[in-house]
C-alpha cells in the first residue's frame, strides 16, 4: 500500500489508516511518501508490534 498525501492532516489520516490496515491484517506493510520533503515512512508489523520507520532523502543522484 503506497499513499502520496497532499496536506498534513490528510497525511496523518493516511498514516492512521495504514496502521489500522496492518493491525486488521489487510496489509503486511505500508509506505507513505512525501516527495516534496524527500522523506517517507515504512509501517509494518514485527513481532506483534507496529513499527513506523522514517527515512529521509539525503542526496539525490541521477543514474
Amino acid at each position: 500500500m503506497t499513499v502520496k498525501p497532499v496536506s498534513a492532516n490528510k497525511w496523518i489520516d493516511k498514516l492512521k489508516q495504514t496502521i489500522e490496515c496492518i493491525k486488521n491484517g489487510v496489509a503486511e506493510q505500508g509506505t507513505l511518501d512525501n516527495i516534496e520533503t524527500g522523506e517517507f515512512f515504512v509501517v509494518k508489523k514485527i513481532d506483534d508490534k507496529i513499527i513506523c520507520r522514517r527515512y529521509v532523502l539525503v542526496e539525490e543522484v541521477e543514474v
